[in-house]
């Protein structure tokens, strides 16, 4: 393949994480299960805003079809085969479905340092959704690779009790967000890595351990930047229907808020963004982090 063919192959954005089986129980609502994970929730936003996205996920081969839907939108998938595939029950309850009780049935096993081989991607998104999906030693690897990483800490503030899922604090998290450009975390995962009830402080807490931005993610509040050395605020948006989970929508939101790679075309609304979320703009969103990391590659 020339030297031009292998660029214009190079993915955009590689998103790193386990694609789980969930069990959703909705107030009001038949349970049903359904794909889940951030590759699946990030990989169709990304996808929707005409990135070259790759995908490497974690899964026992016979639940290959989960992966169904992110194919079908266009992402380039690798399986790592694991011996069974993450499974998470969910309870919602609440007004605005803002409280998720979770259980782990079964886990897919950590990514190791072999399965970044091959990586060419400047910009890697990680979701970690258990505390051992992605080691300390993957993410120091991943740094010597990678332009720019942002990372969704969910997995690294839990712990598991009896299976349930618990917040919990990150006991390597100075090592871990050393490594990392932007995070992400919603207000219960940054109180749990800081001890900080305000956002803003907490956000300021979390980027002296590394990250140049930091993402929180409020829920309908909206959420708050740090960049800069500023935090900026989104306003809320308002009521969330009960037909979309809670943590589909937060996914989404530091795709675009990263914007770590530009977008050649204007966004498209996947089924995961129907009318009550807002279209801000169809130019691409370019962090600042973002800018200075692409930059200077």
């Amino acid at each position: 393949m020339s030297a031009t063919k292998a660029a214009a192959a190079r993915p955009d954005i590689s998103i790193l994480g386990v694609v789980t089986k969930d069990l959703q129980h909705l107030p009001g609502a038949p349970d049903r299960a359904a794909p889940g994970g951030v590759p699946i929730y990030a990989g169709l936003a990304l996808c929707a805003l005409g990135l070259r996205v790759e995908v490497r996920t974690r899964l026992a081969s016979r639940d290959a079809a989960l992966l169904a839907g992110l194919r079908a939108a266009g992402a380039d998938i690798e399986i790592r085969p694991a011996r069974a595939t993450t499974q998470f029950e969910n309870l919602y309850s609440g007004g605005d479905l803002g409280t998720r009780r979770q259980r782990v049935q079964a886990q897919a096993g950590p990514f190791a340092i072999a399965d970044l081989r091959g990586l060419r991607a400047r910009a890697v998104h990680l979701g970690p959704l258990l505390p051992d999906d992605l080691p300390l030693a993957v993410l120091r690897a991943l740094r010597s690779r990678a332009t720019l990483i942002s990372l969704d800490v969910q997995g690294y503030a839990r712990r598991l009790v009896d299976g349930a899922v618990r917040s919990a604090d990150w006991p390597d998290k100075r090592a871990g967000l050393a490594c990392i450009d932007i995070l992400k975390a919603d207000a219960e995962e940054a109180e749990a890595l800081t001890g900080q009830r305000d956002p803003g402080r907490a956000a300021r807490a979390l980027a002296a351990l590394g990250p140049r931005e930091v993402l929180v993610t409020l829920g309908a509040a909206g959420s708050l930047l740090l960049a800069q050395g500023r935090c900026i605020a989104s306003r809320p948006i308002g009521h969330v229907p009960s037909s979309i989970r809670p943590a589909a929508a937060t996914a989404i939101v530091p795709v675009i808020y990263s914007g770590a790679c530009r977008a050649p075309r204007p966004m498209r609304r996947p089924a995961l963004a129907p009318r009550w979320l807002p279209r801000r703009s169809s130019r691409p969103v370019r962090s600042p982090a973002a800018r200075t990391r692409l930059r200077r590659s």
